[in-house]
This record gives C-alpha cells, sequence and structure tokens, in this order.
C-alpha cells in the first residue's frame, strides 16, 4: 500500500537540538577538542566598561571559523547557511527560536579586533596542537604561493599618484592646515610650498614600482606563461615535519616579494610557537641565496636547500696543480713554496690572493701557472659555507627529504585551497591577512581534532622514532 505524506504545522514542538548534532559531527568534535573561552581575554582591550553588551567575542569567531572550515566564501551566504543548519546553530551556541547574528558583524570584528587578534588565535591553535603532541619541532617545511588579489587590472593608477590621495579623514585635517584661524594666521607666517623640479629624467624602474592597485594596495602585478598578467599576494608557510603537518609559521607579503627574505621571521614563528629550535629546514630552490645559508649556518640549523647553480670553482685548476690553502693564516702556498696573500677583496662575493712582485721570476711552473708577472688566485668570501651546504646535500638524508618535500607541504597548499577558502583571496589590504590566519587556523583545527582519534598513538611513536634518528643524524653532519 501506498503511503502518503502531508505536512501539517504544529502549534508546539518536542525538539532537542543537543539530540539533533550527531555525536561524531566535526563541529561537536572541535567544541570536545578546544575551549575557546580564552577569545575574551584576546579581545577583551577593545570593549568598553559601559554601554549595551555585544555579540559574545566567541560568537563570533566562531561564525567566522565555520566559513573557512568548510569552505564558504561568502560571509552573506555563511549568515544564511547558519540558519538553515543545526549543526551550525548549536557550534554557536543558539537555540532555534533564536536569531544567530547578522553577516555584517564579522566586517565590524575584524575593523574593531584588528589582524593582531587573530594572529593571536592562531598562535593559540598551535599551541594547543603542541600540548597534544602533534608538533615535532625538528624539522620544518618552507614554501610560499600566489593567491589571486581581489583587485583588477583596471584598479592600477599610478603609483606617485596614489601617493597624493588621501581619505575623507586626512582630507579635513589638510583642510585646516591649510586654512588656519585668525589668531593662528597672525601668529604663525605663510609657507611656501616647494617645487619638485630639477629636469632630471626619471630613471627606469618595474612594473610595480609605477603601478599601483587603488582596490589593493598590498597586490602586486605578477606575469605568468599560462595566466598572463593578474593582482596577486603571496602567503609564506612553515610546516612541522610532524605526520600532523601543522602549520607554525605564516607570513603575508605582496606577490613579487622573493621567497628567501621570509626565513627569519618564519623560523622565529616556528621556533616561539613550537618551542624548540628546528635541526632542519627543506624548502626549494626559492630559497638558495647566500644569506639564507650563512643565517642557517650561524644558527646550527641544516640546510637542506637545493642549489639554484653549481658553485663557481675558480681555485680548482690551482689545487690541482699543488696549491694549499692555510686557513689559520689565510694564505695560499703554492708547489715552489711561495706564499699567495689576501691583498684585497674586489667584491663581496670574492677574495683576490697573490704573491709579492717578482716571487714568481725564474720559476719554472710560470707558464701553467699564470700569464702575467706574478700568480693570482680568486676565492670566495663564502667558500666554507658552500662546503658545508655541499657536504650536508649529499646525505641521504637530504636527498630523501628533497623528494619528499613535494609531497609534505604543497599538499598543505592544496587542502588550504581547495578546502579552506585560499583558492582566491575575498579581502583587501591586511584584512587579507586575516583570511589567511583563520584558514591556517581551521587547517590546524581539523588535524587536532583528527590527532585525538585512534590512529594518533600510532603517529606519535612514529614521530618519536624518526626524532630519534634526525637528531643522531644532525649530531654526525655537525661533527
Amino acid at each position: 500500500m501506498m503511503g502518503r505524506k502531508d505536512f501539517q504545522g504544529k502549534w508546539f514542538y518536542n525538539f532537542s537540538l543537543e539530540e539533533r548534532v550527531p555525536q561524531d559531527h566535526l563541529l561537536r568534535l572541535v567544541a570536545k577538542t578546544i575551549d575557546f573561552s580564552f577569545v575574551r581575554d584576546l579581545v577583551r582591550h577593545t570593549y568598553s566598561h559601559t554601554g549595551a553588551p555585544s555579540v559574545d567575542p566567541v560568537v563570533v569567531f566562531k561564525m567566522a571559523l565555520l566559513g573557512y572550515l568548510y569552505g564558504v566564501t561568502s560571509e552573506r551566504r555563511l549568515a544564511e547557511e547558519i540558519r538553515l543548519n543545526l549543526a551550525y546553530m548549536w557550534f554557536l551556541g543558539y537555540d532555534l527560536d533564536e536569531t544567530p547574528p547578522d553577516h555584517s558583524i564579522l566586517s565590524k570584528a575584524r575593523a574593531r579586533y584588528g589582524p593582531q587578534a587573530y594572529r593571536q588565535f592562531f598562535s593559540e591553535v598551535v599551541r594547543r596542537c603542541r600540548e597534544a603532541g602533534l608538533i615535532d619541532g625538528d624539522r620544518v617545511y618552507l614554501d610560499a604561493t600566489l593567491v589571486r588579489a581581489n583587485a583588477s587590472l583596471d584598479s592600477l593608477v599610478s603609483r606617485p599618484l596614489y601617493r597624493q590621495l588621501v581619505d575623507a579623514n586626512e582630507y579635513v585635517d589638510q583642510l585646516w592646515a591649510e586654512n588656519p584661524s585668525q589668531e593662528d594666521a597672525e601668529s604663525e607666517p605663510p609657507r611656501t610650498p616647494r617645487s619638485s623640479g630639477g629636469g632630471l629624467k626619471p630613471e627606469k624602474q618595474a612594473a610595480n614600482a609605477r603601478r599601483v592597485s587603488r582596490t589593493d594596495p598590498e597586490a602586486a602585478i605578477i606575469a605568468d606563461k599560462k595566466k598572463g598578467l593578474f593582482l596577486a599576494r603571496k602567503v609564506h608557510l612553515a610546516v612541522d615535519g610532524g605526520p600532523a603537518r601543522i602549520i607554525t609559521g605564516l607570513v603575508v607579503t605582496p606577490g613579487d616579494r622573493p621567497e628567501g627574505h621570509q626565513v627569519e621571521l618564519l623560523l622565529g614563528q616556528h621556533r616561539w610557537l613550537a618551542g624548540r629550535k628546528p635541526e632542519e629546514v627543506v624548502a626549494d630552490r626559492g630559497y638558495s641565496y647566500t644569506r639564507v645559508y650563512e643565517f642557517l649556518r650561524r644558527e646550527t640549523i641544516l640546510p637542506t636547500i637545493p642549489r639554484k647553480i653549481p658553485w663557481r670553482k675558480t681555485s680548482a685548476r690551482r689545487e690541482k696543480m699543488g696549491f694549499v690553502y692555510v686557513s689559520e693564516l689565510d694564505r695560499y702556498l703554492c708547489p715552489r713554496g711561495k706564499w699567495l696573500y689576501n691583498v684585497r677583496i674586489p667584491d663581496k662575493n670574492q677574495v683576490l690572493y697573490r704573491t709579492h712582485r717578482y716571487a714568481c721570476r725564474g720559476c719554472d711552473l710560470k707558464p701553467q701557472c699564470t700569464r702575467s708577472q706574478r700568480c693570482s688566485i680568486t676565492r670566495p668570501a663564502d667558500l666554507g659555507t658552500r662546503q658545508w651546504v655541499d657536504r650536508h646535500l649529499g646525505t641521504a638524508r637530504a636527498r630523501r627529504a628533497i623528494r619528499t618535500r613535494p609531497c609534505w607541504v604543497e599538499t598543505v597548499f592544496a587542502d588550504l585551497k581547495d578546502n579552506h577558502t585560499l583558492g582566491r583571496a575575498q579581502l583587501r589590504g591586511w584584512a587579507f591577512e586575516v583570511q589567511a590566519l583563520l584558514a591556517a587556523a581551521a587547517h590546524n583545527i581539523e588535524q587536532l581534532v583528527k590527532g585525538k582519534g585512534p590512529r594518533a598513538k600510532a603517529q606519535r611513536v612514529a614521530g618519536l622514532l624518526s626524532l630519534l634518528w634526525i637528531r643522531a643524524q644532525s649530531t654526525l653532519a655537525f661533527r
């Protein structure tokens, strides 16, 4: 017999929102894992002690986090989804007869709190991951990705012209300064504007030095062979080497900033949040700068960063002939017993060694050595750092880390872009940093919830074994 269902409205319902949310739901696991009451202490200084009560800051952060956990890019759509989804209402602490906050509360909260509050929220999530044992801290992966900005190429204007544009408040202040009152005019003599003449031809500048977007001044012009010209921001990440792949450092820059210039800041964030200094840094060739290698050597951190091009070996032929470098004296000794002294530094990357003017007279090796009057050798100033890098890159540990880097850190970027709304910038200016921080926090929270499962113990044991192996290898490398 065929049944039929007719809807009939009721005056009273026997309904419990607590029973409708499954026990294994993601939001229920998040609520059990993290107590978000710490948010009130982060933003307490932005509220007054008098006036009407505002929306609970915990609700504001949870509401924003919902969009990044479930990939909802529109805040208007997020507010509609919250009214329709019972799990969302339960997570925010609202019952069926209550109205959740409007979408405008999110933009008002960003303007009130600023990016620093969201940075502290991200840091607290990382600290919870460290307390759960999901962070090893000894190996860190560095990488960066371009994110298409929320701006069009039609918004580009001249950068000098953009510097002259002011907002409404600055314009009012400028009017008061240019039109003083009668008392101020009598007390201060009028100032004559300085002329900007000179008649010099301006130097040729790069596109980002000449043009800027009025919509998003922090975006940079990027030229790609496949995608063409577009405006982009760059997100730099430091990913922990543990099985959970927790993001421990995040820096947001314009799209044209080099990746190697953010190494010190990323490692500083990782060291602060992970609670220990990393023993190894793994990155691609975009980080192969001499200054990066020298910084890692000073910090006694192994550099698993492939070189862009092989080092120049200007003194290799001389060493085959029998020239010996004496590091204690900073001199070279030729096969005939003549010393080559450090005479000058032509540039910052090379050191020149020469014999005395008449030291090479009558030497039988002079035709094979040089055509000039005396022998000379050009040696890289950072030869010790280069030899240290080459020695580490030749180990099996470094080769294995280079092979595993793409499937380790780039999967984190894929998760952020596909599942946590980082595929395209939804916010502009400094607010884009808030988007990146919340997307990274959503990724870490998901890993924290998974770390409470049955596989967490096995992963921690495997991480402990790998930690002991890394420490043993690093001890041998630095010897």
